[in-house]
């Protein structure tokens, strides 16, 4: 099987013209270009073709620059060795291996700066119009149970199982598993756009997913009541301020709490810079749950996301 499987990229690479083969042999792009993985967290990855050989792709994983020269994600632009400076160049989608229609978007650029905003601007206006909001203060939980998405956007499963998350709330999950389109648009496969249900709007690129957080949840810590800080010496011991002369110690943050009867008392959370909670205290970075006894490790936004990948080192140049 192997053999036949090899043996079936060879050829049609050749009935395709002079090209290379990607790292993932489903996809090749011209010889006189360069595969560049794109941003993408189900492996072995899609990728595109830079319009230039042996290019440096960038960390963005929409642009490039020629060989030897350095990527400026932020200003756009390209480095050499001797300091000059030039715009990057956008890739185009990569072909995959059997696709018969390859000439029909070969020269497609991926999805742009403008489209991307249109995209935004068009969900915004959908949910300023739908009187069925969303709750756009709370964090999606996977069906699975195990993985959450931000507010405001969809959890779709991804191929092997496991979710990602789509930028747009209530969206449609294509089968490919990979991309998904806004509310009230359809995955349309053979151009790879998300038809409008209206006639009155034009199709746009798929949208694609990014990675979900981990769904932890925690109990919540309890805090202790505060105490005197009237006389100098209080204060010295209980450094943290809670107001009407009740203080915590050094280490603690000063949360206020309300007994049955609604009567409000200042507790000491056993932590810096604590979230305080209706039922205890969360670590910072962290958020209540809606009862108030439980701490959530909040989801990632996609920025969030992608400057974690960056981090961790996943994007890398790919020759």
């Amino acid at each position: 099987f192997r053999m036949l499987r090899t043996a079936l990229l060879l050829i049609s690479v050749f009935a395709v013209g002079l090209s290379i083969l990607c790292p993932n042999p489903d996809y090749s792009c011209p010889e006189t270009s360069t595969c560049c993985l794109l941003a993408d967290d189900v492996p072995p990855g899609e990728y595109g073709c830079c319009p230039m050989p042996l290019a440096t792709c960038c960390e963005d994983h929409l642009h490039c620059c020629p060989s030897g020269q350095s990527c400026d994600v932020e200003q756009g632009t390209c480095t050499a060795a001797n300091g000059a400076i030039t715009k990057f160049a956008s890739k185009f989608r990569a072909r995959k291996t059997n696709d018969p229609n390859w000439e029909h978007h070969r020269e497609r650029e991926l999805i742009t700066v403008s489209e991307e905003k249109e995209i935004r601007e068009r969900i915004r206006a959908r949910l300023n119009r739908d009187e069925k909001l969303i709750d756009v203060s709370g964090d999606i939980v996977c069906p699975d149970g195990k993985e959450r998405c931000p507010a405001l956007t969809t959890c779709c499963q991804l191929e092997g199982g496991q979710y990602g998350c789509c930028p747009a709330p209530n969206a449609v999950c294509c089968q490919d598993h990979m991309h998904c389109c806004p509310d009230g648009y359809r995955c349309d496969g053979s151009s790879e756009r998300c038809k409008p249900a209206s006639s009155r709007h034009h199709s746009i690129p798929w949208l694609r997913k990014f990675p979900t957080t981990k769904n932890i949840v925690k109990e919540a810590l309890a805090g202790r009541e505060a105490k005197s800080r009237s006389t100098d010496a209080e204060k010295l011991r209980r450094p943290v301020d809670c107001g009407m002369e009740m203080g915590c110690r050094v280490g603690h943050t000063c949360c206020q709490s309300s007994s049955d009867d609604d009567e409000i008392s200042s507790v000491c959370c056993p932590m810096e810079d604590a979230v305080c909670c209706s039922g205890g205290c969360c670590k910072a970075g962290w958020s209540c749950s809606r009862d108030g006894f439980s701490c959530e490790k909040a989801a990632l936004t996609e920025e969030q996301q992608y400057v974690r990948m960056l981090k961790k080192g996943w994007t890398h140049h790919e020759n």
